[in-house]
């Protein structure tokens, strides 16, 4: 069995088979890689990063079961027939976030609201937003993560992301690399494993919005409820970071570059994309929706 394993995983380098000589060097560098010692760590730590995650996620989650719901009677009712639309039937509680989340814990789901979105819910008033930019442009987005296990998936990628790291290192070692080398690949694998991570996090939520803009009305609802609860951070860490370089010496050119560079870098490790980014996503689509019922 050890040995298919192997062969499945290097057929490609190996030259599918064709060289015997190939084949049995892949072979050789593979059970030195995937069955040593530093496989071995990689493996335990694997297990214990997956562990330890999962029980922050639980411990969230048992937070989250003590808390109740200021929200109606009559509008928990509403928001759970939405849900039950598409076949959740989410445990409804309050948190102290920004924006509406989802949290699930085995079979059951749960809906987290915040302040803004109970009152909108309870008919308090808002200036701004109203009960269909939830109900019909956010809900959809949340219900697109329980539908794909995202929160799941991301607990996974957290746990794999430092072994991964390891392994790379131990490659490099087998094929004769130095120590530096292992080093730098271990600083080059630390920072892209953990850029992916936050990629794919982003791919999550671009997923999420693409599926909740099944329709003009989703897309442009949830392009508003962007434009009113997140772009106005955005143009904070932007303003932030502005301010901080204009204090520098450098060329004005050169200190648009530098707050172009830091504010990407800083997008780049958030769990999110960019508002801006997401609004205009949305609003092409929704234009592209309206000329395809024009033609």
């Amino acid at each position: 069995m050890k040995n298919k394993i192997i062969t499945v995983l290097l057929l490609a380098s190996a030259g599918f088979g064709q060289d015997a000589q190939a084949m049995g060097a892949a072979r050789s560098f593979a059970k030195r890689v995937f069955f040593s010692k530093t496989a071995a760590v990689a493996g335990v730590l694997a297990g214990t990063n997956g562990a330890f995650v999962y029980k922050k996620n639980q411990e969230i989650i048992q937070e989250i079961e003590k808390s109740e719901t200021t929200l109606s009677q009559e509008s928990q009712e509403e928001v759970k027939a939405f849900f039950k639309t598409h076949g959740y039937s989410p445990i409804i509680k309050d948190y102290d976030g920004a924006c509406p989340s989802v949290a699930r814990k085995g079979d059951r789901s749960f809906l987290l609201l915040d302040r803004r979105s109970r009152n909108i819910l309870n008919g308090y008033g808002d200036e701004i937003l109203k009960k269909k930019h939830l109900l019909d442009g956010v809900f959809p987005h949340e219900v697109d993560h329980l539908k794909h296990s995202d929160i799941e998936e991301r607990i996974i990628a957290a746990s794999i992301a430092g072994p991964l790291v390891i392994i790379a290192g131990k490659m490099v070692r087998v094929a004769g690399g130095s120590k530096k080398l292992t080093v730098a690949t271990g600083i080059v694998g630390v920072y892209s494993l953990a850029f992916g991570v936050k990629k794919l996090a982003q791919s999550h939520e671009e997923r999420c919005d693409r599926n909740a803009a099944d329709t003009i009305e989703h897309a442009e609802n949830l392009a508003f409820y962007l434009k009113e609860v997140a772009l106005s951070g955005e143009k904070e860490i932007h303003s932030a970071i502005t301010k901080a370089v204009s204090t520098s010496d450098l060329p004005e050119q050169k200190k648009e570059r530098l707050v172009t560079f830091i504010t990407n870098y800083i997008w780049m490790l958030q769990d999110h994309p960019r508002p801006s980014k997401r609004i205009a996503d949305l609003e092409k689509i929704a234009a592209q929706k309206k000329e395809e019922e024009q033609k």
